[in-house]
């Protein structure tokens, strides 16, 4: 099972009597996009922060954590060889609709991307290449 598969799982466990177990596994291999400054409000801008959550994790071989929120963008995020994981409610919105909401890095090729909304983006997604991602309850809207 990949990282993204095993944060999932822990995700999933949440609810039950493994619950310290699970978070403190989460923590080990993932970052939270709230570390880095994001808000998930809907209306301060979450871009810088969760791109910089995306190059951290890359360089650090973890996975990239939205809890359930809004997150305002203004630009694209690019997504590097890492896992966005997002819960339900996670909802990446555009604030114009004149951008491609996430894109994928030019030499990224390894990723995930679960659980997460796309809102409002000239171009909800966009990837080039793939090898051993995958997408999961992504929604574009």
């Amino acid at each position: 099972m990949n990282k993204a598969g095993e944060i999932q799982s822990i995700l999933d466990s949440i609810f039950t009597t493994e619950y310290v177990d699970s978070l403190n596994a989460l923590r080990e291999h993932s970052v939270n996009v709230k570390g880095f400054g994001s808000y998930g409000n809907g209306v301060s801008d979450d871009t810088l922060a969760i791109q910089n959550a995306i190059e951290y994790a890359n360089t650090h071989g973890k996975v990239v954590h939205l809890p359930a929120g809004v997150y305002l963008i203004t630009s694209s995020i690019i997504l590097k060889d890492v896992s966005l994981i997002g819960t339900p409610g996670t909802i990446i919105k555009c604030k114009t609709n004149d951008f491609t909401a996430v894109k994928q890095d030019v030499f990224a090729t390894k990723f995930d991307i679960r659980d997460i909304t796309i809102t409002d983006g000239y171009i909800g997604l966009e990837l080039i290449r793939g090898t051993h991602s995958v997408l999961e309850n992504v929604r574009i809207e």
